[in-house]
């Protein structure tokens, strides 16, 4: 199989169930954008303004927060914590999460899916956005190709009646025309593994260099 040939080891999580996570407020003087010329342009570029509000984007004061944007995150009507994206394309570190909080006890845009249908998972949270905008809704993100069994739980608290993978295809891992890195194919391989254990489950193979946000409609 796909899984012998990638070295794949899968872990059974029809047992676990995700335990109950600790919260954390959003940044103290945070604020949703307002209006389309507050969006700096790195965003507006990978996000319409009907999107950055549906999801509330925003900023916060701070040395911390400069030149982020603020990505609150949403579960059952709570906000459970943030991810802090650089909006200039040169920071160290892309995202900034709070500390001493694990993002991996959730998953982008869980809110936003209709228990009961067909689910659509992403990597990043930009990404979701841009499946949302193309009219998948049931879209969730996990926040990188390292996902968690309680990630796992959460999707399957969605009850969906198949998922479709869609990790992406960075260029970083293509080198003289040659793919040589396979972190993003064996994550999808190992989750739809994990999920076909109860689920249908597809995995999308995208062209190189690409992911869902440069996808067309």
């Amino acid at each position: 199989t796909d899984c012998q040939i990638l070295g794949i080891e899968l872990r059974d999580t029809r047992g676990l169930r995700a335990p109950a996570r600790k919260r954390v407020n959003l940044p103290d003087g945070f604020n949703a954008y307002s209006l389309p010329a507050e969006v700096p342009p790195f965003i507006s570029q990978r996000a319409s303004w009907e999107t950055i509000q549906q999801f509330k984007l925003g900023s916060a004061p701070g040395w911390e927060f400069k030149n982020r944007c603020v990505i609150p995150i949403f579960y059952k009507g709570k906000d459970v914590g943030y991810h802090a994206r650089d909006v200039t394309g040169t920071a160290m570190k892309k995202y900034l999460n709070p500390t001493n909080w694990e993002i991996k006890d959730y998953v982008f845009n869980f809110d936003g899916c209709t228990p009961g249908g067909q689910l659509f998972i992403v990597e990043g949270a930009f990404s979701c956005m841009s499946m949302v905008e193309k009219g998948f809704t049931n879209t969730v993100a996990t926040f990188g190709v390292k996902y968690t069994p309680v990630q796992v739980k959460r999707m399957l608290e969605l009850d969906p009646s198949e998922v479709i993978i869609c990790f992406d295809r960075d260029p970083s891992k293509v080198k003289d025309g040659k793919e040589f890195g396979h972190a993003g194919q064996k994550a999808a391989i190992r989750l739809g593994a994990t999920l076909s254990q109860t689920l249908s489950v597809a995995i999308m193979a995208l062209p190189f260099g690409l992911d869902p946000n440069q996808l067309p409609r």
